[in-house]
């Protein structure tokens, strides 16, 4: 399990791992290896977001993202934005 890890307390306080947010995006009109690439690509870009994989047979890019930094809302928005087609994320 990826865990973004965080201190807790003072400066020489232990480490505690955060769970990283999972989230899945159907996405539409990226059927091709070059739209596969390019959506994963802008995915990575955005901040906040650990790990991004696009599957074209199914619609669908499963997104690891920080929770502190983003959303999938905002995930999602942020994917309109730059010329995707989302839909509702599904998950956490």
């Amino acid at each position: 399990m990826r865990a973004i890890v965080t201190r807790m307390g003072a400066v020489d306080g232990p480490i505690q791992a955060a769970p990283a947010g999972r989230v899945w995006l159907p996405v539409g009109g990226a059927s091709c290896c070059r739209g596969t690439h390019g959506l994963e690509r802008d995915l990575r870009r955005l901040g906040g977001v650990l790990e991004a994989s696009f599957n074209p047979a199914s619609g669908i890019a499963y997104v690891v993202y920080d929770p502190a930094v983003t959303d999938p809302n905002r995930l999602s928005a942020t994917m309109r934005a730059a010329g995707h087609v989302t839909g509702t994320p599904i998950g956490t």
